[in-house]
């Protein structure tokens, strides 16, 4: 194929996958945006029909940024507390070198593969691919490099709720899978027209190497495809109606509570440099907040992440000042503070407060941001900073060098997986960026939660697009669990999320808001819940099998070329 004609579609996945995800046209997911996502994988399928070596990996790695970059335009919101130009292109640039390399690398690999097993091309690539983006759900919590989930293939289906029903069987793997099968299909299908059509073969420079599959092999991806398309199908209409039973299921439920989602729209950026008199301010509003929701019924006052200004326990006073206004309408909350232990160890914690302002219980948050929450490789980087600030020790303003400023607070991971017990129920808690990661959800519905809050600290979102990502994330989780979701971030918006994953009184993205609903408790597993990502690892050991059979007879080749002929 002309390389021209293989960069046009390349520039045609870019423009899919802008419009798939969340955009500043359409922020929000629709029917249309999870039509489009089914033709983004195509051109990594038609790399892996057609290329090898060198050409493969480039042309992938291309294909990786086309995917990625124009969806994470997005990251522009959450680098606006950065200044300087050049900082926001070396983070850039090193999304872009992250994202090229692994995705040239899992297509070169599965390139390799579809060479080896020609007959189950169309099951290797949604395999391989799968078992890849699985891996994105699990490593990154343990591996800081690792490219975490925050646009997965699966996300835009969202906007077609009936195809995500699956999750609460598979997982997000499942409707990923799905997405790449379809994909995958597509661009065989396609592919093979085009090698079987003279006319066709000369538009797009076909060489004459190329030929149409027949034969055995071809039987054989005729009969997977109708296969997997069946089972798919199958788990789709099984998922729809585990969706309907769950319908039943909360539209029954005698027992409920009512959190108040209190979305402040204060910047915690900003703690740092606000004036007492801004903090009263603030105490002020959260007065009129905390009012209203008794107004409204609540049962629970639910603050954002980062909701108090202060490290406790050295900002004691602010602290007492927010119990004291809890006392007063004597309705439990749930704050989070950065508290600092006597080992000199800060944690993210989250405490459960009761109508007379006492601590009941706590949550410490487990998964913690790289270059936010703590600094990897410390000892490294803190030799790499003291060396430049020996030789910058004054700012230089042609170039915008200067010394580094020196923090050594990092905070420390949570290993509990706390459920908190309320009158009414059993709650899961997870904080802000916790919501990609399916296996925290998973765990605690299994100890028995029934209900599931997410707060988070959103002074990033400048538009609702990397927001309604968040919410993408938010509806997944409630269909794979089967429970109700409330998630509020403190200046883009608060939702609540039903059990299969539609979404109920969501607020205007960045007003001030007091979101009060009632919340179905549902005790009722889904079948993801009992039995895990066993879709996942099943796709991550196929992919190990392939891969090591296709090793297996690389390293054959390689010692027959080295023995020589008699």
């Amino acid at each position: 194929m002309r390389k021209s004609i293989f960069l046009f579609l390349i520039g045609l996945q870019a423009v899919c996958a802008f419009f798939a995800h969340p955009n500043y046209l359409w922020p929000a997911s629709n029917w249309f945006s999870a039509l489009l996502i089914f033709f983004v994988p195509i051109p990594f399928c038609l790399i892996m029909f057609i290329y090898r070596g060198k050409e493969a990996f480039l042309l992938s790695g291309l294909g990786g940024l086309a995917v990625v970059m124009p969806s994470a335009l997005s990251l522009f919101e959450i680098m606006n507390f950065i200044d300087e130009w050049m900082a926001v292109a070396m983070i850039f640039i090193f999304i872009g070198v992250v994202c090229f390399v692994f995705f040239g690398l899992v297509c070169l690999g599965a390139g390799a593969c579809v060479r080896r097993f020609p007959g189950l091309m169309i099951l290797t690539i949604p395999v391989i691919i799968t078992g890849w983006e699985f891996l994105r759900l699990i490593l990154p919590i343990w591996i800081w490099f690792f490219p975490p989930p925050e646009l997965m293939f699966a996300f835009p289906l969202t906007g077609m709720l009936p195809l995500i029903q699956m999750a609460s069987l598979t997982g997000l793997a499942g409707v990923e899978f799905l997405v790449i099968f379809v994909s995958t299909v597509l661009a065989f299908f396609g592919w093979q027209t085009v090698l079987r059509r003279a006319r066709l073969r000369s538009w797009f420079g076909v060489s004459k190497g190329l030929q149409p599959m027949s034969g055995k092999p071809l039987a054989l991806n005729l009969r997977l495809s109708a296969l997997l398309g069946l089972l798919l199908g199958l788990l789709i209409v099984a998922g729809n109606l585990d969706a309907a039973k769950f319908y039943r299921l909360q539209n029954e439920s005698q027992r409920g509570f009512k959190p108040a989602l209190l979305q402040s729209q204060f910047d915690p950026a900003s703690y740092s440099v606000w004036k007492p008199r801004i903090k009263i301010a603030a105490l002020k509003v959260y007065q009129g907040m905390i009012q209203q929701a008794a107004e409204e019924g609540a049962d629970l006052l639910m603050f954002t992440e980062n909701a108090l200004p202060m490290i406790w326990p050295e900002g004691a006073e602010l602290w007492d000042q927010v119990r004291g206004l809890i006392r007063e309408v004597k309705i439990p909350a749930l704050l989070g503070v950065i508290t600092t232990l006597e080992d000199q160890r800060a944690f993210n914690i989250w405490y459960l407060v009761d109508g007379k302002g006492e601590i009941q219980d706590k949550y410490i948050k487990q998964f913690l941001i790289t270059f936010g929450e703590y600094l990897p490789m410390r000892g490294a980087i803190d030799l790499t900073v003291r060396a430049i600030n020996s030789l910058f020790q004054k700012t230089y303003k042609v170039f915008k060098i200067t010394a580094i400023p020196h923090d050594n607070r990092d905070l420390s991971r949570g290993k509990e997986n706390k459920i908190l017990q309320l009158t009414q129920g059993k709650l899961i808690l997870r904080v802000c960026d916790e919501i990609m990661f399916p296996g925290y959800f998973r765990k605690s519905v299994r100890d028995g939660g029934e209900v599931i809050i997410v707060p988070a600290a959103g002074n990033w979102f400048k538009t609702p697009v990397y927001h309604n990502t968040r919410l993408q994330m938010a509806q997944f989780r409630a269909v794979e669990t089967r429970r109700w979701v409330g998630y509020v971030s403190s200046m883009a918006g608060s939702a609540y999320f039903d059990a299969l994953g539609r979404i109920h009184s969501q607020t205007p993205f960045g007003q001030q808001s007091v979101n009060v609903r009632r919340m179905p408790l549902l005790t009722e597993n889904s079948l993801y819940v009992h039995f895990g990502d066993w879709l996942g690892w099943l796709c991550v050991l196929l992919t190990a099998f392939f891969l090591g059979w296709q090793g297996w007879h690389w390293m054959r080749k390689q010692q027959g070329k080295r023995i020589p002929s008699s």
